[in-house]
């Protein structure tokens, strides 16, 4: 019990804590999964087929689908309308 009453009193010496083998592996797999999640990011996203025409950025401007929907499809997708002003 004299031992664990020691340790608590005296700090350890800064020169000689290090993070150790553990905090390597850890910081090494962090990194690991990193790329690993980087690299299907880009394996998805080179998947996607973007048709620039479809967008509405070739020359139609800002307005809205062909078929004046509005662009929602599903419940939820609609605009979202203004909050109400402030008194």
């Amino acid at each position: 019990m004299r031992s664990l009453a020691a340790l608590a009193t005296d700090p350890p010496d800064p020169a000689t804590v290090t993070a150790g083998w553990i905090g390597f592996l850890v910081l090494a797999g962090l990194g690991f999964a990193t790329y690993l999640l980087v690299r299907s990011m880009n394996r998805h996203l080179k998947r996607i087929d973007f048709d620039e025409d479809e967008t509405g950025r070739s020359g139609a401007g800002d307005q809205g689908p062909a078929d004046g929907g509005g662009g929602a499809t599903r419940s939820g997708d609609g605009p979202v309308p203004d909050p109400p002003p402030r008194a």
